[in-house]
């Protein structure tokens, strides 16, 4: 399955709605605090993403949030995975402690 632009252009616009209530999208979050640090293996291996049970080759991953990960993060529509608005600082202490 291929995903059409039309698709991209909807989760932008989700992802700045998002945004503007507060939430940020996982991957953005991890780039702009803690660039090539963190990744989302380690996010496998303290428990805050799982893989998915079922995966489709349209998808843009192959995991989901675990019910650890559930505390700080937000699956959203389009496949957008964001911290929530108040998870921002408990998540990056999460990230910190269990990585060093």
């Amino acid at each position: 399955m291929c995903l059409e632009p039309e698709f991209f252009e909807e989760r932008k616009k989700l992802r700045l709605k998002y945004e503007a209530q507060g939430e940020i999208e996982l991957s953005r979050f991890l780039e702009k605090l803690l660039p090539h640090i963190i990744t989302e293996k380690e996010l496998f291996k303290i428990g805050i993403l799982q893989e998915k049970e079922y995966s489709d080759t349209g998808d843009l991953s192959d995991y989901e949030v675990s019910k650890l990960g559930s505390e700080y993060l937000n699956e959203r529509e389009y496949q957008l995975v964001l911290v929530k608005p108040n998870k921002h600082q408990a998540l990056l202490q999460k990230l910190l402690s269990s990585c060093w």
